[in-house]
Order: C-alpha cells, then sequence, then structure tokens
C-alpha cells in the first residue's frame, strides 16, 4: 500500500490517496479535507463489489499460529482456521497434546495444523517460538496468545 499526500489548494486543502496492489479496493481511497479547519470532510472510496463476509474474513492460504492449542478453546480456534484452509502453527508444553489435535485436524482440512513444544512461561520461550516459525515460514498472518497457566490458588487471591 502506498500513502501520498497531494496539496490541492492554495487555502490549505489537502488530498490523502492510498493505492492497494491487492482486489479490496479497486483504485484508490480518497480522502480531501482543508487542514486546520472545521469544514465538513469529503470521503470518496472505492472498493472492489464483494464485500460479504466471506470475502472479507477468508482465511484460506493465511498461517496462523495459535499459543495454547493443545487443548480447548486454542484447540477450536485451530479447528476453526484449519477447516477454513488456513495452514495453522500450534504450541504448547504437552507434545501428546498437540500431536493428537494436529492428526485430528489434519484428517479433516482442507488446511494443515503443524506443532511445536514451548514454553511460553518465559521470554526465552518465547523466542524460541518465534524462531522456529520464522524458520518455516517468511510471514504471520494471525496471532492467536492463548497460552495460560494456573498454579491452585484461588480465584481471588
Amino acid at each position: 500500500m502506498s500513502l501520498r499526500v497531494d496539496p490541492v489548494d492554495e487555502r490549505g486543502a489537502c488530498r490523502l490517496l492510498a493505492e492497494r496492489s491487492e482486489d479490496v479496493f479497486d483504485s484508490s481511497f480518497s480522502f480531501s479535507a482543508p487542514v486546520l479547519s472545521g469544514a465538513r470532510s469529503q470521503v470518496q472510496l472505492t472498493m472492489s463489489d464483494d464485500l460479504s463476509i466471506a470475502s472479507l474474513f477468508d482465511v484460506k492460504g493465511k498461517v496462523a499460529v495459535v499459543t495454547g492449542g493443545g487443548s480447548g478453546i486454542g484447540s477450536m480456534i485451530a479447528a476453526a482456521y484449519v477447516q477454513n484452509g488456513a495452514k495453522v502453527y500450534i504450541a504448547a508444553r504437552k507434545e501428546k497434546q498437540l500431536k493428537d489435535v494436529c492428526d485430528m485436524l489434519n484428517a479433516k482440512g482442507p488446511g494443515s495444523c503443524h506443532y511445536f513444544v514451548a514454553d511460553l512461561m518465559t521470554k526465552a520461550g518465547c523466542d524460541k517460538l518465534a524462531a522456529s516459525v520464522m524458520e518455516r515460514e517468511s510471514k504471520v498472518h494471525i496471532l492467536v496468545n492463548n497460552s495460560g497457566m494456573t498454579w491452585g490458588a484461588r480465584y481471588d487471591e
């Protein structure tokens, strides 16, 4: 995406242009308004025809990382992404749970599930997970921070 501010006239009006190579916008988004003025802004927005939920929230081909993905809400989130075509990496401490979830999700498809055994209680553990993901992927589109821990204390303590 490129952004450009173009002066429109000597009164200080300007125009902000944002151009994208993706198909969300057909050509450009332009915003015209006087600078330092209380005048009403004029907005012109040109978009593609497909603003359906399926198009806006399509995760097919995206890369997701779900921490705490071996059980509970994390595994449900991972399942939703895999069933909608994403490549999902789940991370947690228990390898057997991770393997079982990956096997189940890969059998359903159409996306794929992979796992990393990771202890995210320390910065070093987080750094190791990030490095492991970066070894396999050039970018991550979705990050779900779902890891948590319990230490047996009462809720109000």
